[in-house]
């Protein structure tokens, strides 16, 4: 019944504090096209920072290499703000029995102290999502609950921003309240206040009315 409450609920405006910069037509028109110079996330980093930007999680898988006086310029500014940006990690599941990270390229990745994963390896058989990864860990996919005590275990990117901006652990955010699997995994669902405010009841059968 969730999917039901979802949509009539429909998009909910985000906390004020996250701002999300999209790679769009607009901006291909303007920067030019994709992928872009390192160069340009160079200077993106540095006017965002400017701005008091507290975290810049940028989430763009820069595995390899590019033109050397490209990957200077973000090699330079990450090691610069160190402190302030976290970059992509993508999991590769395709080896049997094991999930395994991608990492941006090597000279990035010695300047890079916050790292984020971007992939969702939970998908449903109809193809939604209805469960989201905090962590993700050396197991398969389908034995989320090792993720959360996995030592090398990896916070998602906004997981990674959040513990960032707030400067904690990531770890400490799988102690809250309401997930799943060890605190490995959110479940995208309806608490039972959120389906009364929806206007929802569940009848004594475990049927719901409106």
């Amino acid at each position: 019944h969730s999917d039901i409450l979802f949509r009539r609920r429909g998009m909910v405006e985000a906390d004020q504090k996250i701002k999300i910069l999209e790679i769009d037509d607009d901006s291909i028109k303007q920067v030019g096209q994709y992928p872009w110079p390192r160069s340009t996330y160079k200077k993106l980093i540095d006017k965002l920072v400017k701005d008091g930007v507290s975290v810049v999680a940028l989430d763009v898988l820069l595995i390899d290499p590019s033109r050397p006086e490209e990957d200077r310029e973000l090699i330079d500014v990450t090691r610069r703000h160190s402190d302030r940006v976290v970059h992509a990690v993508m999991s590769d599941n395709k080896i049997l029995n094991q999930m395994e990270f991608v990492y941006p390229f090597p000279a990035l990745r010695k300047v890079t102290k916050h790292l984020g994963q971007v992939t969702q390896p939970i998908k449903d058989n109809d193809g939604s999502f209805r469960v989201e990864p905090l962590v993700i860990g050396s197991a398969p996919r389908w034995r989320p609950a090792e993720w959360a005590t996995d030592p090398g275990a990896m916070p998602t990117l906004g997981l990674a921003a959040l513990a960032l901006h707030e400067k904690k652990d990531f770890r400490s955010y799988l102690k809250l309240p309401g997930l799943a699997d060890g605190g490995a995994v959110a479940r995208l669902t309806f608490s039972g206040e959120e389906v009364k405010r929806m206007g929802v009841q569940t009848l004594p059968d475990g049927t719901e009315e409106e």
